[in-house]
């Protein structure tokens, strides 16, 4: 695969097949349960209720958690049928994982092109690999990275842009990337690269 197949590529299971080793299952996992987030949404079954729940999905990817009945991990309390909600964007998270073929394949255009970004603005582009300097990791950077990570809050990340252009960053991948708007979820590359995981 190209680089230009890559930006420009319609199906997200061609490119997560393509991915080379190692493949990260954590952003895979993350990548499925960001869909499952925002595939609810469109279907217009978006709830206070279903977003927690789907939180917990993410919860168990990110930590590589299996939620079985006798594992003792924790349901969203009283929320009905949405602990299976959970549970399913989770099994579509670890399949992701575990399969090369990737994500489903979808049939509806906007559910196609919002894999596609999400894949993207988690994986970046492998084409060019992107390294931190270490004097970019200010206290400043360091604390605004793990607060938009730790309460999804994406909005900020221009101000993340901000900030690693004053500790001296001139990357244009990483300062464009966070000033560009649409779609950024948990697990995005920018995010991620600042705070040392993979």
């Amino acid at each position: 695969m190209s680089e230009t197949e890559w930006l420009a590529g319609e199906s997200s299971r061609k490119l997560i097949a393509w991915l080379p080793a190692p493949r990260s299952e954590r952003k895979l996992r993350l990548f499925a349960c960001a869909y499952w987030h925002w595939d609810n949404q469109w279907d217009g079954g978006g709830s206070t209720e279903m977003a927690q729940a789907l939180t917990y999905a993410e919860y168990w990817a990110e930590h590589g958690l299996h939620p079985k009945p006798d594992s003792g991990l924790p349901f969203p309390p009283g929320y009905g049928w949405h602990p299976l909600m959970a549970k399913q964007a989770y099994d579509a998270a670890s399949w992701t994982a575990r399969n090369k073929s990737g994500f489903q394949r979808c049939t509806e255009p906007a559910s196609a092109e919002m894999q596609l970004r999400l894949l993207r603005d988690i994986f970046g582009n492998p084409f060019r690999p992107v390294a931190v300097e270490p004097t970019w990791l200010t206290s400043t950077v360091a604390s605004l990275a793990q607060a938009i990570y730790d309460e999804r809050a994406f909005d900020r990340l221009p101000i993340l842009a901000d900030a690693l252009e004053d500790a001296g960053c001139d990357n244009a991948d990483i300062l464009n990337h966070c000033r560009q708007p649409g779609e950024h979820v948990r697990g995005c590359w920018c995010v991620d690269l600042v705070l040392g995981k993979s």
